[in-house]
């Protein structure tokens, strides 16, 4: 019952590394990425399921799941990674990939299962699906819009803008990398929130042909920019 959840997350990892030839890239990450999912694990078990008398408004359940589920976990393993590494920043973005799908291959089925005895079908089966599409948005977000794009554009323009106050290779005196940055961080929000609310809304209750269609459209969006990532890499070589 639970082989789909515990080894879907594995298996897009294994897939990734295969299409992209990171196996060495991917290997630090990912075990750094399976102490973490190990801690994080342990402290939601111990510390934060047991707290929980929940109402079925939509703002609230959003809010509960969007930062239990995804903001609080991603931004706590995200730091401890870039603390542990001392690669450039460039390796440390990429590095965040492999290490969150071995994150969430313990946290999704830790959450899951977690005090229950009854399952349904979007738990087992959507559930993993839902957030690994989350992951690789992500990582094809950060690919195009911070290390591809904005990269291309620095180049070409270092030349004429001499001494420049970089962040993340954006130029912050810029009006187009300003915007650049604006851009990324809304993609990046949308990424995030999309699971949420579609966890959200099954959650209260809603039509569910409304919330499957979300699924839907967010998982061919992911399949749709991973065949895009890998066209990229493809025409780099």
């Amino acid at each position: 019952m639970f082989l789909f959840l515990l080894l879907f997350f594995p298996f897009v990892l294994v897939a990734a590394s295969v299409i992209k030839g990171s196996f060495k890239e991917y290997f630090v990450p990912a075990v750094l990425g399976a102490f973490a999912g190990i801690f994080t694990c342990l402290i939601y078990t111990f510390f934060i399921f047991p707290s929980s008398s929940f109402s079925f408004g939509f703002a609230s359940n959003f809010a509960r799941i969007l930062f239990k589920n995804i903001f609080l976990p991603m931004f706590l393993s995200g730091a401890a990674l870039f603390l542990l590494l001392k690669d450039p920043l460039e390796t440390r973005i990429k590095a965040l990939f492999p290490y969150w799908i071995v994150f969430y291959a313990l946290f999704i089925p830790c959450t899951t299962i977690s005090g229950k005895t009854d399952f349904s079908f979007f738990e087992l089966f959507l559930r993993p699906v839902l957030y690994v599409s989350m992951l690789v948005m992500f990582d094809g977000v950060w690919d195009f819009f911070l290390l591809k794009r904005i990269k291309a554009e620095d180049k070409t323009a270092a030349s004429d803008y001499g001494a420049r106050d970089e962040v993340f290779g954006i130029d912050r005196h810029r009006s187009g990398d300003v915007k650049n940055i604006i851009m990324l961080c809304l993609a990046l929000l949308s990424v995030l929130s999309f699971p949420a609310a579609v966890e959200t809304l099954r959650f209260i209750g809603a039509p569910r042909p409304v919330w499957i269609l979300m699924f839907v459209v967010y998982a061919a969006a992911a399949v749709y920019a991973a065949c895009k990532v890998q066209t990229h890499f493809r025409r780099e070589k």
